[in-house]
């Protein structure tokens, strides 16, 4: 499977007009699209002027072909007047600021299908690091164990995708969808996250370990938490196609 996040910096109170487009235009586009599997809206939890369109493909291929034959560019096109105004020239260029394409390849861990993995799911969370090269199989292995075991304790969790970055050597997204925010809040609360990232903290590089030590000192934050960039979504749109 290949994911693909799209982020976006919109103009304040956009995001109802994004929405829309993405119901009416995008998504629609996508589902006609070979190879596009399902796309999903997001909004910054604290920011919400920033969205995340995430698409899920069959491949990475499939996703350069939606590229090459222009639907990614009419789109966005048609998405224009939602972004901060520039004092450049009209176009695509005066947006890029505020527009981010990032793909990573990866799969599933929970559960066994994807029909199941998006329905009734509210909020999302990603939890990104640096792995360390050498350890990255080890890495997989222990993330996976984990979230299987955890998998029925955790009231609310729908799903769990482990990516890995295209662009970006050795940088691993666990992204989770939720039934409500204020599940996936207890989760954070209880416990569970510090013990994820004690158990996968010497997999991680050389750098995040030290951020990690730096972290824990007086006043810092848990040994082990630093090292992890934490993010929650409101999933404004969800389709699997």
């Amino acid at each position: 499977m290949y994911a693909r996040f799209v982020s976006l910096r919109l103009l304040p109170g956009a995001a109802p007009a994004f929405v829309d487009l993405y119901r009416d235009r995008i998504a629609p586009t996508l589902a006609a699209t070979p190879g596009c599997l399902a796309a999903v809206a997001l909004a910054q939890t604290l920011r919400e002027h920033e969205l995340v369109s995430l698409t899920l493909w069959r491949a990475g291929e499939d996703a350069d072909a939606y590229d090459r034959e222009g639907r990614f560019g009419r789109l966005l096109n048609e998405t224009e007047h939602l972004f901060p105004p520039s004092s450049g020239e009209a176009g695509l260029g005066d947006i890029e600021e505020d527009l981010l394409v990032e793909g990573y390849s990866g799969g599933l861990l929970l559960p066994g299908a994807l029909g199941e993995a998006l329905g009734e799911v509210r909020f999302a969370r990603t939890i990104a690091v640096q792995v360390e090269p050498s350890r990255a199989d080890e890495f997989d292995r222990r993330y996976r164990a984990d979230v299987l075991a955890a998998a029925g304790e955790l009231p609310g969790l729908r799903s769990v995708f482990l990516l890995h970055g295209q662009d970006r050597p050795h940088r691993a997204v666990g992204l989770s969808f939720w039934e409500s925010e204020d599940l996936a809040a207890r989760y954070e609360l209880s416990g569970r996250f510090e013990e994820l990232a004690e158990h996968l903290g010497d997999t991680l590089s050389p750098l995040y370990r030290w951020r990690s030590t730096v972290a824990g000192g007086e006043g810092g934050a848990p040994a082990g938490s630093a090292p992890f960039e934490v993010a929650g979504y409101r999933v404004l749109f969800a389709r699997l196609f």
